[in-house]
């Protein structure tokens, strides 16, 4: 009986790390290393991915982005992203925390977003290539109508079952301030809802600046995450974003729920056979 409990406990964990290995594993980068896997502006000679180094390379620990040109206009795209399978009906928590080191955009338009399940990895179609993906954005500060607001969004047209709250107006970001973008989602039955956060952290305690929401009924399934930014620039100017990690992790009662209904079988097949 003893080697038959054994033998049963040892069957079950296999069943469980099994289940568990079916959630995808979560991605957290604090930059520390390496940046994000792609990263990648357009045009090219307009900004800079910069790992560890500061105004005065000295190492913080920070992935900079740095956008200058003294004399080209137009706008500016740029993007980190990793590839990450097995995200596809599996609830998620993607969350970014940044800082505005410098903005001298007064009169341009500056978005940064987190972007989700993205078909590529610039978050940007080709002439060839069409290109997808959930798009959670606040309009960090400069000129528009728009400045302030934090939306949610489908990019690429495959917004068929797409539906989301209106934009909200939250303010400009604040030089020097520190923000988390927070991008959560879950699913019910094949439908995916998501809550689009922002907080302000500067100080380390969170202060919730705003929130929108969406669904989809035919969820985006692109195996692509990261941060992506946009900048109108009818006048030269620069701008300076440090990012401290990036991260996309399982929504926690996803894990709680799969790891209490594994326990729980377990018991009850030792339970059953300790009777017999």
């Amino acid at each position: 009986m003893k080697h038959l409990k054994i033998s049963l406990l040892l069957l079950a964990w296999s069943v469980a790390a099994g289940a568990l290995s079916a959630t995808p594993q979560h991605y957290t980068n604090h930059f520390d290393s390496e940046g994000f896997p792609e990263m990648s502006v357009s045009p090219s000679d307009m900004g800079l991915w910069t790992l560890g180094k500061d105004d005065v390379n000295i190492d913080d620990g920070k992935l900079r982005y740095r956008q200058y040109h003294p004399s080209k206009t137009g706008a500016v795209v740029a993007a980190g992203a990793v590839q990450l399978t097995g995200w596809e009906a599996a609830d998620f928590v993607i969350t970014t925390q940044f800082n505005v080191q410098f903005n001298r955009l007064t009169n341009n338009t500056t978005r940064t977003s987190i972007s989700a399940f993205g078909n590529t990895s610039t978050f940007l179609a080709t002439p060839n290539f069409p290109s997808y993906n959930y798009r959670a954005e606040w309009n960090i500060g400069g000129g528009g109508g728009d400045v302030g607001e934090i939306s949610l969004r489908s990019m690429g047209g495959q917004d068929l079952g797409f539906t989301a709250s209106p934009a909200i107006n939250i303010g400009h970001g604040v030089r020097f301030d520190s923000y988390e973008l927070r991008l959560a989602g879950n699913y019910v039955g094949s439908t995916l809802h998501m809550t689009f956060s922002v907080f302000n952290i500067t100080g380390g305690t969170p202060a919730l600046l705003g929130t929108v929401t969406a669904s989809d009924t035919s969820p985006l399934t692109g195996d692509w995450f990261g941060v992506w930014s946009r900048t109108n620039m009818p006048n030269p100017g620069s701008l300076t974003l440090d990012y401290d990690n990036f991260a996309v992790i399982p929504e926690p009662s996803t894990v709680a729920f799969l790891s209490g209904g594994i326990i729980f079988a377990i018991v009850l097949l030792v339970r059953r056979r300790h009777r017999a």
